[in-house]
């Protein structure tokens, strides 16, 4: 903005919504173990992100959240 002069709104600006990322890491590494990309993240989304977070290693000893 500029004195004298009204905001503007670019023209071509179109807000395709938004989404939610969930995502657990090996932080040894560096590594993303398991992505969730979502259009929620209630509690229902996390609980099932950490269960197929869970599946991908089952013979894991230790998780810790």
């Amino acid at each position: 903005m500029r004195p004298g002069k009204r905001e503007r709104q670019e023209f071509e600006y179109i807000r395709h919504g938004t989404q939610t990322l969930i995502a657990s890491f090996d932080v040894a590494s560096g590594q993303v173990i398991h992505p969730t990309v979502g259009e929620t993240r209630t509690e229902a989304d996390y609980l099932t992100h950490i269960q197929q977070t869970l599946a991908t290693a089952a013979d894991a000893s230790k998780w810790h959240t």
